[in-house]
């Protein structure tokens, strides 16, 4: 058996998966039974001592991973729910300082809480708003609010307690008062200093726009990155060259050992002091997941060259996976770590069976299969993760890849040279400039191309793994044409199967907007409806919650837009997504009371041509199976403030009801409870509020299920206890996106299945 490094790192792979779904006793058992019988044959087989190996691989890779989320889990050991105010001191291990903010990780050493000491050596990230004087092992004491780590609220929200966990960081903390206690300077200080310099000479010696990208590209610092050209290059394809990548890695590292054997150094201390380099390089640059994979991989080879012996990429690949995983198991859910390992793996089993497609052979046609090995293998992650993908990033890699060679060598040569001599740093850099500028014209060309974006939402991990599969089949048979026809037909038989399949639910999904509402219903003939959208004076509540949701789910269009009324809380996310997702009807409730945001919302539908549809009491939308019936306002209704003329919806799926209350109040109930009729689920009215909810309407409605939509530690205190109370009495079970993130309900129009983002607390 050849490459047993690689079948190594697989063994060890599938431990740390399955030690993911441990939950699942059944499939644990039959997925190692299966390990040691395929041991026991293929030791047989072949009769190599190390094949005996793979299960105890495996079951370290198995215990491994439980073992570090288990210590993770157990450093999360203060109980409090989200935020609790605390004083912190502890030793700064990495810190970010730009103009008004400033970003320090410790290891703490004292945590005060209510009173109570702490003395847990956790490692916190702490925020301040404001440039503060800080170098490596500095004491900090501070002041402020320590957070727990957040799971993902919403579909498409990001996870930020997997991405800190990742990177070994336990809590957040945000300082209000800050004191440090400088130290003496430790020797890795010399080379944030050093960054520091060269941050600062870029900024000197470009434009900032430029800077800015050039201090990601080489020092792998991304707060200075203008954030357009982040989403520019992002959707030209081209956001990869914004980090420190395996392909800036080789370019450093065959650029370092050229020179040096042009200046006639011996071929080994050349290798040697290219290592040696790039090992300082990896510490000044912040030692991302995917520079340690490069930096390690470049080692290899240089030692592999050193000592005589053949380097082989996939067995590299392979030695790279097992340090890094072994350092942290967590390693295998970071995108990075995934883009930058299945990219290698795909250029090198992809582009020689693309390369055997065209006739000749050179290096415009090695570029361009490379460049569709890469597209072609990371596609499956891209879509998980971003839930779109770039059309046209073949065409952009072919274009930008060979100026690389020139630019990386010469950025980094150019912000040495400035150390020295700012006058001569801004003549060396001076082509830089000009390839950024033809980088940013590239991208605006192909991101105006049409189709330059395929939104794909979040593909199942089934699906996933089906694609891979696909591949290695056709890779490994690559001399069976017969066998591959089987599986292409298979795979078409099994999407057009999984398709016909797919049942035709009744979605309603309660998406999480902090305090206000925002309800998208997805009906059983694939029509979609928003109800609201939320809105905040401190966050983009529809570019940062709403948007993402909606790629998530693959939506490409809102067929019905309900606005209930006008308050920001329900209006502003509808402001800020109907220019950006195409929209067929604005649904408004008809009143002469508005208010500037209404108008903007009115104006910003007549220019993106947006029917306007005005509604009282007995409309109704009949879209396929399901029903949407007006019960507020009525023609007569009196108003004087924005919540007197809120919508009350009722959505009817056959034998299931929903009722959609905006923000109704007493007197609105009271008008309500003479023709209301029963609702299995009810959106509280009022976030919970005490003027809302009143005895007599709960009687008429009779809920089974009730969803409050109300913010962590809201101002209001919204839900009031008396109204929990009143729901409580009526055996109603209470739902909240406070407590429980955005919350799904899909049903048949007979029975309900309902299911929260975060778990449900006891």
């Amino acid at each position: 058996m050849k490459r047993p490094m690689v079948i190594f790192f697989v063994l060890y792979l599938i431990g740390l998966l399955l030690a993911s779904i441990n939950q699942y006793k059944a499939i644990l058992f039959i997925a190692f039974s299966i390990i040691i019988m395929a041991t026991g044959y293929f030791y047989k087989t072949y009769l190599k001592v190390w094949i005996l190996c793979l299960p105890f691989i495996c079951f370290f890779a198995f215990f491994w991973m439980n073992n570090t989320v288990i210590n993770m889990e157990q450093n999360h050991i203060y109980t409090f729910e989200n935020r609790v105010n605390a004083t912190i001191v502890g030793e700064v291990k990495s810190y970010n300082v730009s103009n008004n903010r400033s970003v320090i990780i410790i290891e703490s050493n004292r945590i005060e809480i209510n009173g109570e000491q702490h003395y847990d050596p956790l490692s916190i990230r702490v925020t301040v708003n404001e440039r503060v004087k800080v170098t490596l092992k500095d004491q900090i004491h501070a002041k402020g609010t320590l957070y727990a780590l957040e799971l993902p609220r919403n579909d498409g929200a990001w996870n930020e307690k997997l991405y800190y966990n990742i990177r070994n960081i336990d809590y957040r903390f945000f300082a209000n008062t800050i004191h440090i206690e400088e130290k003496n300077k430790s020797m890795k200080q010399f080379l944030v200093d050093f960054r520091e310099v060269l941050k600062s000479n870029y900024q000197k010696i470009l434009p900032a726009e430029e800077a800015g990208i050039i201090i990601a590209m080489t020092l792998g610092d991304r707060t200075l990155l203008d954030e357009d050209i982040r989403t520019l290059f992002q959707q030209s394809g081209m956001i990869h060259i914004l980090a420190i990548s395996g392909l800036h890695i080789t370019l450093l590292g065959v650029f370092i050992f050229s020179l040096l054997k042009k200046l006639n150094v011996s071929i080994y201390y050349a290798a040697a002091s290219t290592i040696v380099l790039l090992m300082l390089y990896l510490l000044l640059t912040g030692s991302s997941i995917s520079t340690q994979r490069a930096v390690f991989m470049m080692g290899v080879l240089l030692t592999a060259f050193i000592i005589g012996r053949t380097y082989d990429i996939l067995s590299a690949l392979a030695f790279a996976g097992f340090f890094l995983l072994i350092k942290n198991p967590l390693y295998l859910f970071d995108v990075g770590f995934q883009l930058s390992f299945v990219a290698i793996m795909g250029i090198t089993l992809l582009t020689p069976h693309i390369e055997g497609f065209f006739r000749k052979k050179n290096k415009f046609i090695t570029l361009t299969s490379a460049s569709i090995a890469a597209y072609i293998s990371t596609t499956p992650i891209i879509a998980y993760y971003y839930f779109e993908i770039p059309m046209y990033s073949i065409v952009t890699n072919i274009l930008i890849i060979p100026l690389l060679t020139i630019l990386v060598p010469l950025a980094l040569f150019s912000g040495l040279v400035s150390i020295f001599s700012l006058t001569i740093g801004r003549l060396s850099i001076g082509l830089v400039y000009f390839i950024l500028q033809f980088y940013q014209i590239i991208s605006e060309w192909i991101t105006n191309l049409p189709f330059n974006t395929y939104l794909t939402g979040r593909p199942h991990w089934g699906w996933i793994v089906l694609f891979y599969a696909i591949i290695g089949l056709m890779i490994y048979f690559k001399n069976n044409k017969t066998i591959q026809r089987y599986v292409a037909i298979g795979t078409v038989f099994l999407v057009i199967l999984f398709k016909i399949m797919e049942p035709n639910y009744l979605e309603v999904h309660f998406i999480d907007v902090g305090q206000g509402d925002s309800i998208f219903i997805k009906t059983s003939n694939n029509k979609h409806i928003i109800v609201d959208g939320g809105g905040s004076i401190f966050e983009e509540i529809g570019t940062r919650r709403l948007l993402p949701f909606l790629k998530y789910n693959k939506i490409k269009r809102i067929d019905y837009m309900f606005l209930t009324h006008s308050d920001l809380d329900h209006i502003q996310g509808l402001i800020e997504i109907i220019d950006e997702i195409q929209v067929n009807y604005l649904v408004v409730p008809k009143t002469d009371f508005r208010n500037p945001l209404f108008d903007e919302l009115l104006d910003k539908a007549k220019t993106n041509d947006v029917k306007v549809i005005e509604i009282l009491k007995d409309d109704m939308f009949i879209i396929g199976n399901t029903q949407i019936r007006c019960l507020f306002p009525k023609e007569d209704t009196m108003v004087r403030g924005n919540n007197d003329y809120s919508l009350v919806l009722s959505l009817d799926y056959k034998e299931v009801k929903v009722l959609l209350t905006g923000d109704i109040e007493k007197e609105q109930e009271k008008v309500l409870v003479d023709y209301v009729d029963q609702h299995q689920i009810l959106k509280v009215p009022h976030h919970g509020s005490k003027t809302s909810s009143t005895d007599d309407f709960l009687q008429a409605i009779q809920p089974r299920v009730a969803i409050i939509s109300s913010g962590v530690y809201n101002t209001y205190g919204h839900p009031h206890q008396e109204v929990i109370d009143r729901y409580h009495s009526y055996d109603t079970i209470i739902y909240n996106t406070a407590d429980d993130g955005a919350i799904k309900m899909v049903t048949d129009g007979k029975t309900l299945r309902i299911s929260t983002k975060l778990p449900r607390k006891e």
